[in-house]
């Protein structure tokens, strides 16, 4: 075991851990540079990159096909989970895209003579995403 005295380690990315899953689900790097569309070189470099950074070997590259190490096969169940569950995340705020959210706050004076407010705040409200139109009548 190696311990590193005054060294804060790196933040694992996930785009390291998608590459990790898919090296270790195709049992190659070479499929799983395909499986994520990128150049084996590039996969090599970010696994061995986060091997360094947990300071624990994942793969056994030694025998065709690649095989987990134990560490490596635990270290997948839980790379899934946080892939699975960045997915999650990112599905939760997809109704939101492209929404205007807040309040629009409207003033009218009222000695500048009549106005069809309700009017308008029906037209508002059947046009808005917004919630329901609040009327407010100060004196």
């Amino acid at each position: 075991m190696t311990f590193r005295i005054g060294c804060h380690p790196q933040a694992m990315e996930l785009r390291q851990l998608e590459y990790f899953v898919a090296v270790a689900e195709e049992r190659s790097f070479s499929r799983g540079a395909e499986r994520a569309y990128v150049v084996q070189s590039a996969v090599s470099t970010a696994v061995a990159k986060l091997e360094r950074e947990l300071d624990m070997k994942l793969l056994d590259r030694s025998a065709y096909p690649v095989t987990l190490t134990p560490a490596g096969a635990a270290f997948l169940v839980e790379a899934q989970a946080t892939l699975a569950a960045s997915r999650r995340a990112r599905n939760t705020i997809e109704r939101y895209r492209g929404q205007v959210s807040g309040s629009v706050d409207l003033g009218i004076l009222m000695s500048s003579g009549p106005l069809a407010i309700s009017q308008r705040s029906r037209t508002v409200r059947s046009t808005s995403p917004w919630s329901p139109p609040r009327e407010r009548r100060e004196q």
